[in-house]
């Protein structure tokens, strides 16, 4: 199996784990890792202070303020998290739906009379994945912006003309 890079970054710069234990997951040398983010400059999005689980000591008056702070700062990590994570993946899909189409092509160009039903199963498929692939062909626009919280987001424009999901 390949080594998926963007996916190691991802935990490295969204998740804050630290190399070490992405290199021990991914059964790759530490030095070689360590080497790929010096090279590609990978950068953790939060320092390690933000990292560090929440303290509160008993009878802290201010335990409430503490835990809305953190509360916050968690779901903000998590939205950072799976916006990079979702942009990452539709490259990722966008790939598996072409390999799929030119298959189907394929299997189309090689056939002399293909039957209905044959016909009609690629048909289904070619109509599934139009529905769900909306950026092929330039039919959506993909940008990212900031939410009504201050919280990053991708903006998905349909640009089809139908008003279609």
């Amino acid at each position: 199996m390949a080594l998926d890079l963007e996916t190691l970054r991802l935990q490295y710069e969204i998740l804050n784990v630290p190399l070490a234990i992405i290199a021990q997951r991914a059964g790759i040398p530490l030095d070689l890792l360590q080497r790929e983010a010096a090279n590609k400059s990978w950068k953790p999005l939060w320092s390690e202070e933000d990292s560090l689980p929440l303290e509160i000591e008993e009878g802290d008056d201010e335990f409430e303020l503490k835990s809305n702070a953190f509360i916050e700062q968690t779901r903000r990590k998590l939205q950072a998290y799976s916006l990079a994570k979702d942009l990452l993946l539709a490259q990722k899909y966008l790939d598996v739906e072409v390999g799929i189409l030119n298959k189907a092509k394929e299997i189309i160009d090689t056939m002399e009379s293909p039957s209905a039903s044959c016909v009609r199963t690629l048909a289904s498929l070619y109509k599934d994945m139009s529905k769900g692939l909306l950026s092929a062909g330039g039919a959506a626009s993909v940008s990212v912006g900031i939410d009504e919280n201050g919280l990053p987001t991708a903006i998905i424009r349909d640009l089809t003309g139908r008003g279609g999901k």
